[in-house]
């Protein structure tokens, strides 16, 4: 992204580990336990501290992808590409939903929780 070129590797880095790491340490050390506890005051069960990562799963991943961007992005070279047409996006899409829905078709019914 732009702001990698701009920012440069190190500062990029460095901006996304404060803006998405800070967000979930904070929310999987501070406000997620404190739920828990108040949910297991309420319920009744003994109070513990416990880590819980919680909603915010999916800034840890999107922490991951984005430093294997920026390693990558050191090595290899720009790639320029267009947008695609907006009426492409749609037919890949509705090609993708049918696909998923005829692979989900098929399924057992013991096997729908996967």
């Amino acid at each position: 992204p732009k702001s990698m070129d701009r920012k440069g590797f190190r500062l990029f880095v460095e901006d996304k580990l404060v803006r998405l790491g800070g967000g979930f340490l904070l929310y999987s050390l501070l406000l997620g336990p404190i739920m828990l506890l108040f949910c297991r005051a309420y319920g009744g069960y003994p109070i513990e501290y416990t880590f819980y990562v919680g909603p915010p799963w999916f800034i840890l991943w999107l922490l991951n992808f984005t430093m294997i961007y920026a390693v990558i992005a050191q090595f290899a070279a720009p790639v320029k590409m267009n947008m695609p047409h907006p009426v492409i996006l749609l037919l890949f899409g509705a090609f993708l939903s049918a696909a998923f829905y005829g692979t989900a078709v098929g399924v057992p019914q013991e096997w729908q929780f996967l």
